[in-house]
């Protein structure tokens, strides 16, 4: 039981931290000028996620 809970909590995780490929297209199209309700346009993810992966950039530099 307990790994079954374990398992759905890691996979809701998973979704909310992106894939590490929808991480660099968000930063390619930011390096060119596109704003972040593009991008999310672009990838068909919500706004938020855009601006929360950027502000995770930001502060990683």
């Amino acid at each position: 039981m307990l790994q079954a809970v374990g398992a759905l909590a890691s996979d809701a995780t998973r979704k909310r931290r992106g894939s590490p490929a929808e991480v660099q297209q968000i930063r390619a199209l930011k390096r060119a000028g596109v704003g972040p309700v593009e991008i999310a346009r672009r990838l068909g993810v919500s706004r938020m996620t855009v601006w929360r992966k950027l502000r995770e950039m930001e502060a990683h530099n």
